[in-house]
C-alpha cells in the first residue's frame, strides 16, 4: 500500500526547480484503490497559463541541430505537484527519447483536441507506453501543440530529470474546463490497469507554487 505525500513544485525553465513544504493528500486516495484500480507509482499536475515565453535557449542547448526548437513555447506559470513515488517502482532513463516522446504525445493531445474527442488513445513510442484522454466541455483546449510539447519536454527533463519510475500519471490543464490525463511508463513496467484521472489528489496544486519565470 502506498502512502504518498504531495509537494508543490514550480518548473523554472532557466533556473531549475523550487519546491514548497510537502503536504498530506486527502485520505480518500491515501494508498487506496480507486474504482477498483491500483494507484500509479507517481502522479503530477501541470498547469500552464498566462503569456507565452520562448524557450528556444534551453532546448537549443540540448538539441542544437533541431530547427523546430526555436518555435517551442510554454505558458507561465507552469505549476507541478508531485506525489511520493513508490519505492518498489523500477526506473528507466528517458533522456535520449524525451524530445521525440514529448513531441509525439503533444501531437496526440493536440489532435484529440482538434477533433473534440474525449475517447482514450493508447500507443507506444520508442519503447514507452502511454494512454491519454481528456475531460471538459468538448474535451478541447486552446493550448497550441508547441506549447504542449514544450511543457511535456521540460516536465520530463527538469521535473523527472530524464528518469521515469514505474507507471506515472500526468494531469494537464490550461484554465477553462479542459483537463488532460496522460498515463505512461517504460513498456516492461507499464501497468495498463493503474488509475489515472481526476480522483487522484491533484488539489494541492490549486493553492501553491510561485511564478518562477519572472
Amino acid at each position: 500500500m502506498r502512502f504518498p505525500t504531495v509537494s508543490i513544485l514550480t518548473l523554472n525553465i532557466f533556473y531549475g526547480l523550487t519546491s514548497a513544504q510537502p503536504s498530506t493528500p486527502p485520505s480518500s486516495t491515501l494508498g487506496q484503490p480507486i474504482e477498483g484500480q491500483l494507484l500509479p507509482d507517481g502522479w503530477y499536475a501541470i498547469h500552464f497559463d498566462g503569456s507565452e515565453e520562448l524557450i528556444s535557449a534551453a532546448l537549443e542547448a540540448a538539441f542544437p541541430d533541431v530547427n523546430t526548437t526555436k518555435t517551442l513555447v510554454v505558458r507561465e506559470p507552469i505549476k507541478v505537484c508531485e506525489s511520493g513515488l513508490s519505492k518498489m517502482a523500477q526506473c528507466a532513463t528517458i533522456a535520449q527519447f524525451a524530445y521525440t516522446i514529448s513531441a509525439g504525445i503533444a501531437g496526440v493531445v493536440w489532435g484529440q483536441s482538434k477533433k473534440k474527442s474525449c475517447s482514450k488513445v493508447k500507443g507506444t513510442l520508442d519503447g514507452w507506453k502511454y494512454e491519454y484522454y481528456a475531460t471538459g466541455r468538448n474535451c478541447d483546449t486552446t493550448a497550441q501543440q508547441d506549447t504542449i510539447h514544450g511543457a511535456l519536454y521540460h516536465f520530463l527533463a527538469s521535473v523527472e530529470k530524464n528518469k521515469i519510475c514505474g507507471t506515472q500519471c500526468l494531469s494537464m490543464d490550461h484554465g477553462g474546463t479542459w483537463e488532460g490525463y496522460l498515463k505512461f511508463g517504460k513498456e516492461e513496467w507499464y501497468d495498463a490497469n493503474a488509475y489515472c484521472g481526476p480522483r487522484l489528489s491533484f488539489s494541492p496544486c490549486a493553492s501553491g507554487g510561485n511564478n518562477s519565470f519572472k
